[in-house]
């Protein structure tokens, strides 16, 4: 059992370093431009991936069949996105379109 610990106490300080180190060492500097508009997509690159991977990935199988319905709700999500620019109104939008998807298909079965 101390083994666990030790690892999930190592794990927190090795977390922490790699977000602590680059700040503290760059805090006062200007990075260069390229690398700043590298970075900049960093968020939404890591986002989209996450994205891809809950949608078409099931059970360690790439899904894309016609009852996946979280792409049916993904692309409800993407087209209230474009449509609105309104977050909440995407995150609803999606959800409800899943849950209304799966609602249909059970009462179907």
């Amino acid at each position: 059992m101390s083994n666990v610990f030790a690892i999930i106490i190592g794990a927190a300080v090795l977390t922490f370093l790699i977000r602590y180190l680059p700040l503290s060492i760059l805090h006062e500097r200007r990075l260069p431009m390229l690398v700043e508009k590298f970075l900049s997509y960093t968020p939404l690159g890591v986002l989209a991936a996450l994205a891809t991977q809950s949608v078409f990935w099931k059970e360690g199988h790439f899904y894309s069949g016609l009852p996946n319905f979280y792409l049916l709700g993904a692309i409800v999500s993407v087209a209230l996105g474009v449509a609105t620019r309104k977050l909440g109104i995407v995150v609803i939008g999606g959800i409800g379109t899943v849950a209304l998807a799966t609602f249909i298909a059970r009462l179907l079965v």
